[in-house]
C-alpha cells in the first residue's frame, strides 16, 4: 500500500507538472531561443552596395585631384593655383555625385563633407588671388589646417555613417 501512495503521488506530480506546462504554453506560447542569425533586407544591402560604389567614386576623384595638385609622388613644385584650380574642380565633381537615393543621414553627412571643401575651395580662390608666389608644401600645409581639419572630420563622419549602412570601405 505505501508503494502505492508513492507511485500514485509521482504519477500526480508527473501529470499536475505536464499540465502546467502545457497551460504556460497555451497562454504565452512556446519560449524560444533567439538566433544570432540576421537576415539582411535587400533594401539594406542595395544601400550598402550604392554606398560603397558612390565612395569608391569619390576616392578616385580625391586621387586625381592630388595627382592634379601634387604630381604623381608628391614631386612636383607645389603652386597655389595649380591646387586651387584642382580643389575647384574636385568639388564639381562632388556636387554631381548624387545621393539622393541614399538614407537621410548619410545624405546630410555627405553634404557637411561637400560643404566644407567648397569653403577650402574659396579660401584657396581668395589665397591664389592674393599670392602668386609658390611656396613649398610645408608652408602650404601650415597654411590651412583648420581646413583640412574640418574636411577629415565630416569623411569620417560620413565613412561612419557608411558602415553603419554596411559599406565598409578602406583606404
Amino acid at each position: 500500500m505505501r508503494n502505492t501512495r508513492i507511485i500514485t503521488g509521482i504519477i500526480a506530480f508527473i501529470g499536475t507538472f505536464a499540465i502546467s506546462v502545457g497551460l504556460v504554453w497555451l497562454f504565452f506560447g512556446f519560449p524560444v531561443k533567439p538566433t544570432k542569425t540576421f537576415s539582411s533586407h535587400n533594401c539594406q544591402q542595395r544601400h550598402a552596395t550604392a554606398i560603397y560604389s558612390f565612395l569608391q567614386r569619390d576616392i578616385s576623384n580625391g586621387r586625381e585631384r592630388d595627382v592634379r595638385s601634387f604630381g604623381e609622388d608628391n614631386d612636383q613644385k607645389y603652386s597655389l593655383k595649380t591646387h586651387s584650380d584642382s580643389v575647384a574642380q574636385y568639388v564639381e565633381a562632388m556636387n554631381a555625385l548624387d545621393a539622393s537615393e541614399f538614407p537621410q543621414d548619410f545624405q546630410i553627412a555627405w553634404n557637411k563633407h561637400v560643404d566644407a571643401w567648397q569653403d577650402y575651395s574659396e579660401f584657396l580662390d581668395i589665397k591664389k588671388d592674393s599670392s602668386k608666389q609658390k611656396m613649398n608644401i610645408d608652408d602650404y600645409r601650415d597654411l590651412d589646417n583648420s581646413y583640412n581639419n574640418e574636411i577629415t572630420e565630416t569623411w569620417y563622419e560620413v565613412l561612419r555613417i557608411g558602415r553603419n549602412h554596411g559599406a565598409y570601405v578602406r583606404q
